[in-house]
């Protein structure tokens, strides 16, 4: 059984852009790239809403420093943030091709690096759905594909 991309963008860096539908329970989104090797920092924001009033249900930045690199998360309701989370990147993936799959779950955001999971996040249950993504920094970002991974709908057909 292949899985069919429900839309799938190849934009320039920095973007912001609505989906076609909101995020839901099992799908996948999967960001091809590159980083450069001079990079500093780069941010992922999976959001809800646009403007003054946006809800980050999710946020995925990486912080590159003299001696370390690491992912750094949170979400941000509101005006407050949660507090930030992070998480070493071993190997580097500076001046590097990337994958970052991100599973969305009714309970978590699961993220993968180059096939290895990273993180899992909890997010707040209430209003988590998000209906875009605003990418900004040091990274070029060669394709962007959403997939909806549902099993039972697809054994269902």
């Amino acid at each position: 059984m292949s899985i069919e991309p429900q839309w799938c963008w190849n934009p320039e860096t920095p973007f912001t852009k609505q989906f076609p539908v909101e995020l839901k329970q099992d799908m996948m989104i999967v960001m091809c790239g590159k980083v450069p090797s001079d990079a500093k920092s780069f941010v992922i924001n999976f959001q809800k809403g646009e403007g003054a009033n946006v809800k980050i249900p999710f946020q995925l930045g990486v912080c590159f420093q003299e001696n370390s690199e690491k992912f750094m998360f949170s979400s941000k309701e509101s005006a407050d943030w949660e507090p930030m989370q992070d998480r070493p990147i071993s190997p580097s993936i500076k001046g590097t091709n990337f994958k970052l799959t991100f599973l969305v779950w009714s309970n978590c955001f699961q993220v993968a690096l180059n096939a290895k999971h990273i993180l899992k996040y909890n997010h707040n249950e209430r209003d988590w759905k998000a209906d875009g993504i605003n990418v900004y920094g040091d990274l070029q970002v060669k394709d962007f594909t959403v997939y909806d991974i549902d099993c039972k709908k697809k054994v269902n057909k």
